[in-house]
């Protein structure tokens, strides 16, 4: 039995994931569970099949072969950009689900890159489990169903769960622009999404270059070549969408606390040694860097009763952030904590 259509995309999953867990320690306030990680996973690998099972009979239901076109070049054009469209709009659909169920764990900026990311992950393990699965059956009508699936599966690849980090750096974007009345913030949320979308256009666009006057299982060497070259381009670019989304995250939760401190000093007169050690709650190594991480790092050891500390400290600034009427409750309770 050949094990290639389970070997290949659980491979590329698995490192998708490591990424996941990687961006998931430098969440500063709560880090996102595994469970609802997974269960995402899974919504995206449905939310795929909901797709190609709507994607594949659509070009036969629309019958293509009778519109007045030049030639089957065009055909096979506008299949790619079709096939695009269906599925990042089934990927924005499908995160937007999650976060309806979801709601309370999406309340920071690396809760909505990691749960898109991860649905983009989902997607990207069912194309490729799919595709490389249904080419070697010999049911003719899933055969037909594996070609359609062509379009997706040969040149998406790596890109879908990075332009879903960064669709969801929107996301929560827009909300909070909604929250903080911030047209600023909404406008960067628009331009995100829209330059996530134009690029899956424009990718799907180029690769049908490489689609001309080839039949999805004997593409020629140099056309290979080509392949590879669009899809290190399209990897390079979605990867900026990530790294964006992330320093975006870092600048917001270092604000979230930085301006949560600054609320504390002017609601009360701190002593030299209380801004002393106020300062410790200034800096997110304090919450990202467990008691492990410090005896390897060399630093100085922290108490447990401090670790509980930071992490009661992050919520409750996060509680302001989110929750600007009841401010005044969660300083209080802040101040209590240098008591």
């Amino acid at each position: 039995m050949n094990t290639l259509p389970i070997i290949i995309p659980s491979l590329a999953t698995l490192g998708y994931f490591l990424l996941i867990i990687c961006i998931r320690f430098l969440d500063v306030f709560e880090r996102e569970p595994y469970k609802v990680i997974f269960t995402n996973f899974i919504f995206g690998i449905l939310g795929y099949m909901i797709a190609a099972l709507i994607y594949s009979p659509l070009i036969s239901l629309f019958n293509l072969s009778n519109f007045d076109l030049p030639n089957l070049k065009l055909l096979i054009y506008f299949s790619v950009i079709l096939s695009s469209l269906i599925l990042l709009i089934f990927q924005i659909i499908t995160a937007l689900i999650s976060r309806n169920i979801f709601k309370k764990e999406f309340d920071t900026a690396p809760d909505y890159i990691i749960y898109f990311a991860t649905i983009g992950i989902g997607f990207n393990f069912a194309e490729m489990f799919l595709y490389h699965f249904l080419s070697r059956t010999n049911i003719n009508f899933l055969s037909e169903f594996s070609n359609n699936l062509f379009f997706s599966s040969f040149f998406t690849g790596g890109t879908l769960p990075f332009l879903m980090a960064g669709i969801g750096m929107a996301f929560y974007l827009n909300q909070l622009s909604k929250s903080k009345k911030n047209l600023i913030l909404k406008r960067i949320s628009n331009y995100i999404i829209l330059i996530a979308i134009l690029f899956q256009i424009i990718f799907y666009t180029g690769s049908y270059f490489l689609m001309i006057s080839n039949s999805p299982h004997s593409l020629t060497s140099s056309n290979i070549f080509l392949a590879n070259a669009i899809k290190d381009f399209a990897n390079s670019i979605s990867q900026l969408f990530l790294l964006i989304s992330l320093g975006l995250a870092v600048i917001f939760d270092g604000y979230i606390i930085s301006n949560f401190v600054l609320d504390l000093i002017k609601s009360s007169n701190f002593s030299e040694k209380k801004i002393k050690d106020l300062s410790s709650f200034n800096n997110p190594f304090s919450y990202i860097i467990n008691k492990n991480f410090r005896e390897v790092l060399g630093l100085k050891p922290v108490s447990n009763n401090l670790q509980k500390k930071y992490k009661s400290f992050a919520k409750l600034a996060l509680k302001s952030f989110n929750d600007n009427k009841n401010k005044s409750i969660y300083i209080s309770e802040a101040l209590s904590l240098f008591d």
